[in-house]
C-alpha cells in the first residue's frame, strides 16, 4: 500500500539558455538540442510548508540552492559559472513543475546519500 510522503516534490528540467551557457562551457558536449540533459529531469524533495503563499512551489527559500545544485553537476569549476546568479536567471535557465502528493510505493525505507 502506497504511503504520503510529508514531502512537496519539484521537477526541474533546462530550458535552452541553460543549454545555450553549458555548450559554451564544454566545447565537446553533444547534447542534441538538449534532450540528453532533459532525458531525466531532477527531482526536488521540499517540505510541505515551503510552499509559498503567492504559488512560488516553495521556491522563494529555494532556487538559490537548486541553481547551485544544478550547476555544480554540469560544471565544478565556479569560475565558468554564470554571475551574477539571480531569479531571473534561475527562472530563464529551469522549467519548474510541482507535484504537492507523494506517494512512496516501496516498504524501504528512504535512504540518504
Amino acid at each position: 500500500m502506497s504511503e504520503v510522503v510529508n514531502r512537496r516534490a519539484v521537477i526541474v528540467r533546462h530550458r535552452p539558455a541553460f543549454y545555450e551557457w553549458w555548450r559554451q562551457v564544454e566545447s565537446d558536449a553533444d547534447l542534441a538540442g538538449g534532450e540528453v540533459i532533459d532525458s531525466e529531469p531532477t527531482v526536488y524533495l521540499l517540505a510541505i510548508d515551503e510552499a509559498d503563499v503567492d504559488g512560488q512551489l516553495g521556491l522563494a527559500a529555494n532556487w538559490r540552492a537548486i541553481m547551485r545544485d544544478q550547476l555544480e553537476g554540469w560544471c565544478e569549476d565556479r569560475d565558468l559559472w554564470p554571475a551574477p546568479v539571480s531569479e531571473e536567471l534561475f527562472d530563464s535557465w529551469f522549467e519548474v513543475e510541482s507535484a504537492s502528493l507523494v506517494l512512496d510505493l516501496t516498504e524501504d525505507p528512504l535512504a540518504r546519500d
